[in-house]
């Protein structure tokens, strides 16, 4: 790939998240001169905010301020190691809005609305979209419904669409657990079996993470990367499970902006998208709600993390192309 990587400025900062004490990294790219737009990064699952550094590098060279952090429990977002997979303390006795308001979701969303309101108090009336892959990718789409006034843009990559009913189900599962295990549990067994079925598609898979690119030193790397890949706690799979229910509650779908812009991109052998079917459907979902301007699309013989597979290049040009043709 090209070297564009001379002029951009990168800078980390630390601020507090929502929940007031877990510290949340936050990363700049930036680009040399004024930023014509703003892209937010919201990561996936079991990863951080330093993988993305190739395409925010792409997209800084563009003109774009790119920013991103890690999510409580991830990177560098935690308090100390052992709270790497653990998001945020429940709050006992709270109901209906406040509890609502308190969990780890809506922190970790709340995080997400606190970056974009100091952006765009130091880069006011630019463009600005949110681009959220894989569990970030359904923490975005509840940003949308919350605060999607905020965004000129949506996209989504390594996403899908998981029925109410299933979100419910997996969300009982997991509150059932914590009930007896306690929520800073690791359930060793949930994610093996999880994974072990994103593979089950993957003809001679060389790694438990073959799943997420058919590249294999894409897969290497993230296997060798000791802040990737680690366990979640029963703390973490909740706020996932969480989050999973609210974007498929119809009250929040409704709530979602008819004007929204939305590009949702993923890999034709993605097991979370159910191999472009999942991807369809989410289409269908968006469509279903009013929100026009949305489209989708697929490449061929890729996997999960698109920007790290045989399609990066065409993925930062495609998303580019889409951001000056609808946003810009």
């Amino acid at each position: 790939m090209a070297d564009f990587i001379e002029d951009i400025r990168v800078t980390d900062y630390t601020t507090t998240s929502r929940n007031g004490y877990t510290p949340i990294h936050v990363k700049v790219w930036k680009p040399n001169g004024d930023p014509t737009g703003v892209i937010q990064i919201a990561h996936g699952m079991s990863e951080y905010i330093e993988r993305y550094d190739r395409f925010a590098r792409y997209m800084a060279s563009k003109g774009f301020l790119v920013v991103g952090n890690d999510m409580m429990g991830n990177g560098q977002s935690v308090e100390s190691e052992d709270d790497l997979g653990y998001f945020s303390i429940p709050i006992k006795g709270l109901k209906g809005a406040m509890k609502n308001a308190t969990t780890s979701s809506a922190y970790v969303v709340r995080d997400l609305h606190h970056i974009t309101k100091v952006v765009k108090k130091h880069y006011p009336g630019i463009p600005y979209v949110l681009y959220g892959h894989s569990m970030g990718s359904f923490m975005a789409r509840r940003y949308l419904m919350e605060f999607g006034k905020e965004l000129d843009g949506l996209i989504l990559t390594g996403s899908g669409r998981i029925p109410y009913n299933r979100a419910m189900a997996i969300y009982g599962m997991v509150h059932s657990l914590i009930k007896t295990r306690g929520d800073r549990h690791i359930p060793v067994g949930i994610g093996k079996v999880m994974y072990k079925s994103f593979n089950r598609g993957i003809k001679n898979p060389s790694s438990p993470n073959s799943w997420i690119s058919s590249m294999e030193d894409r897969v290497k790397e993230y296997d060798e990367d000791p802040k990737c890949g680690f366990p979640y706690t029963l703390n973490g799979y909740e706020a996932l499970a969480e989050t999973l229910v609210f974007i498929e509650d119809k009250n929040n779908l409704e709530r979602m902006p008819k004007d929204a812009k939305i590009y949702i991109m993923n890999g034709s052998e993605d097991p979370l998208g159910n191999f472009g079917e999942g991807v369809k459907e989410l289409l269908e979902e968006f469509q279903s709600y009013g929100i026009d301007n949305c489209s989708m699309v697929l490449y061929e013989g890729c996997r999960h993390e698109i920007i790290n597979d045989t399609c990066e290049e065409k993925v930062y040009q495609d998303m580019h192309d889409w951001i000056i043709e609808n946003v810009m």
